[in-house]
């Protein structure tokens, strides 16, 4: 039996609220590239300076996916009751990035193409494929490999497992989005401005603290849930009908 999505959240608050600044510590570094564009955004606009933007988005891309990666080893090594040695965590983090983006790759190229077909197969596939980043983080698998098992995981219980895949990460979303936005809104009030025209606009630096700010400490309890779930539902496997029948066919041959 697989834990319900509310079990799952609390198993995961507990473990992030216990290790808060450990994860935040690695979450953190998502300042470094926001510094980096607002001291680009002090330069007068050139070839070079759009360059710079460019390997600036490149490096943020980079930082995100190994933040990814540090979050879901720890949670695994926490998890474990395993001492956990951010050195050696982050080298190991180094390690899979590539194996973790090529995963991300064709999970997105295969989720976009359901998408472009069909609306619902692309829904299924991004359901399917959901425990992939994971999976290729945690076991290294080849990233055709990540995905078979991430289906293989899934297989037998959609909805359940898309229910819980879903519900607590929107739900965490649908919080920052609402706390972050008020927060700005009470901020541009304040100072005489219009909230609807800010957004409409390029934000001002100090909206792009508070969002980063938000992100540093809704990401890691996302990632942290992701891990859990994949680790629960990795310890409970379906067993599908046809081998349940293969086993009962094997029994009665033995007996």
């Amino acid at each position: 039996m697989i834990l319900s999505a509310s079990d799952l959240f609390a198993k995961s608050w507990g473990l992030y609220r216990q290790n808060f600044w450990l994860f935040i510590g690695y979450a953190a570094w998502l300042i470094l590239p926001l510094a980096a564009f607002m001291v680009l955004s002090t330069f007068p606009k050139s070839w070079l300076i759009y360059v710079i933007i460019v390997l600036a988005s490149l490096g943020e891309l980079f930082i995100g996916i190994w933040i990814l990666a540090t979050v879901i080893i720890t949670t695994v090594q926490l998890s474990e009751n395993k001492t956990v040695d951010s050195t050696q965590t982050s080298k190991k983090a180094m390690l899979r990035i590539q194996n973790l983006l090529a995963t991300s790759l064709l999970q997105v190229l295969i989720t976009l193409g359901g998408l472009i077909l069909f609306v619902i197969p692309g829904l299924i596939f991004s359901i399917w494929y959901g425990l992939s980043q994971t999976i290729a983080v945690i076991t290294n698998k080849r990233p055709v490999e990540a995905l078979a098992h991430s289906k293989s995981l899934v297989q037998g219980r959609f909805f359940p497992v898309a229910w819980r895949m879903m519900s607590v990460p929107i739900a965490l979303g649908l919080i920052y989005s609402v706390l972050v936005g008020s927060l700005i809104s009470i901020i541009a009030s304040t100072m005489g401005l219009d909230p609807i025209e800010l957004v409409k606009g390029e934000l001002p630096i100090w909206a792009e603290i508070l969002e980063t700010s938000g992100e540093i400490i809704i990401i890691p309890l996302i990632l942290i849930y992701g891990t859990l779930l994949y680790q629960d539902l990795n310890a409970n496997p379906v067993v599908l009908k046809s081998k349940q029948n293969d086993s009962l066919e094997n029994t009665k041959n033995v007996a």
